[in-house]
């Protein structure tokens, strides 16, 4: 009996540490334009996503958010994907989290030289992050107290072989740093 409950624990435990980043949609304008999430973030939802966000998106709905592949295309840095009703929407950063709320992430420390980021939320959970060697210079102008919103690359790693599975997005200078939680 116990090697089942530890197995199942095992189990459970290596699905979540693998488990794509998402948040609840808590907002929305009637008209589709806007959606809020849990963190207090409000994203505008371009023109052509505007059916789909108002006909599939509900409250309460999980958001996994993805950086925009070949932006030139969409005209939108970032999209959602709606892991409840599997519609995607091409999005914009309209207004950042908002500080102290729980699913608010800001960033604590920053080790430049090994590329390594500490993040708290807040609930005061530390997450610690490999940053993209590649992206070095770019980490350098982040700072301490900056929020920080967790997002996907796994369509990237998919596609380009990226071995890096997470998007940082830096609020404050509208920028994406891929990652890996060490």
């Amino acid at each position: 009996m116990k090697k089942t409950i530890l197995f199942f624990v095992l189990t459970l435990s290596s699905v979540f540490a693998y488990a794509e980043p998402c948040r609840r949609l808590t907002g929305k304008d009637p008209t589709g334009h806007t959606l809020e999430l849990d963190d207090g973030s409000v994203w505008k939802v371009h023109q052509n996503s505007l059916p789909r966000s108002k006909n599939f998106y509900k409250e309460g709905d999980l958001i996994v958010i993805y950086p925009v592949i070949l932006r030139f295309l969409s005209d939108s840095m970032f999209f959602f994907h709606n892991k409840n009703s599997g519609q995607n929407v091409n999005v914009d950063l309209s207004l950042g989290p908002i500080s102290g709320r729980p699913g608010c992430v800001e960033i604590e420390e920053i080790d430049f030289y090994r590329g390594i980021l500490l993040l708290r939320d807040g609930y005061n959970n530390r997450l610690t992050w490999q940053i993209n060697s590649d992206s070095l210079t770019q980490l350098r102008q982040w700072k301490p107290g900056q929020a920080v919103i967790l997002g996907s690359n796994r369509r990237h790693a998919n596609i380009f072989g990226s071995p890096y599975e997470f998007s940082l997005i830096n609020v404050e200078k509208t920028e994406i740093i891929q990652a890996n939680r060490i």
